[in-house]
């Protein structure tokens, strides 16, 4: 049976497994990803990968005991660290929203005062204007009808709103990505867990 030394247990975040995976001569074996593993390491004495029984020393053993603490800790950090970013995102998304809905505000007083000296603003603008208030549409109208200045604004005060939802959205970013995990990675040398005469043991 194969005995894995205190020195072979460690944590590692998820993202980096395949890095550093990479050129290694050494098995690594995620102890947290299954977790029914850690406890038969820590309880029993030995994990089953590949169909080879791997003895773990008490030396090892204690090892992963001590890392199962720092493990859940750092798991506790990384959550809570991801619930503040996903608060920080909704803070600035539901202030991103009442600033819009001040300046949409601000761009149908303007419109409706134009509308109601008498100017002749672009459709674009009138329809922003429907939409905000037709109250407000309405009493504009009426009181450009009765103006004695009619001046043409060639410029739109509103923006396309297919162009304005997209920038929004790009700027918002997306959701945070979940958080971060970390595993109690046990490394398992290369070749070991084969007998003498090349079977593998299978107890």
């Amino acid at each position: 049976m194969q005995v894995v030394g205190a020195s072979s247990v460690y944590l590692q975040k998820v993202t980096d497994k395949e890095q550093n995976q990479q050129g290694q001569q050494t098995k690594k074996v995620s102890l947290t990803a299954d977790y029914t593993k850690y406890v038969h390491a820590v309880r029993d004495g030995y994990i089953e990968e590949d169909g080879v029984r791997i003895s773990i020393s008490d030396e090892a053993r204690e090892a992963l005991e001590k890392l199962r603490d720092q493990w859940q800790e750092l798991q506790d950090e990384m959550n809570a660290e991801w619930i503040m970013k996903k608060d920080q995102q909704a803070a600035e998304r539901s202030s991103k929203t009442m600033q819009d809905r001040t300046n949409d505000q601000t761009k149908a007083m303007e419109i409706a005062r134009r509308i109601a000296k008498g100017g002749h603003v672009p459709p674009k603008d009138e329809q922003t204007l429907l939409d905000y208030s037709s109250d407000l549409y309405q009493m504009a109208k009426q009181a450009g009808m009765l103006a004695k200045k009619h001046k043409k604004y060639k410029k739109a005060l509103t923006e396309d709103k297919k162009k304005t939802e997209g920038r929004s959205m790009s700027e918002n970013g997306g959701q945070a990505a979940g958080p971060e995990r970390y595993e109690i990675v046990m490394e398992i040398p290369s070749g070991e867990g084969e007998m003498a005469d090349g079977s593998a043991d299978a107890e």
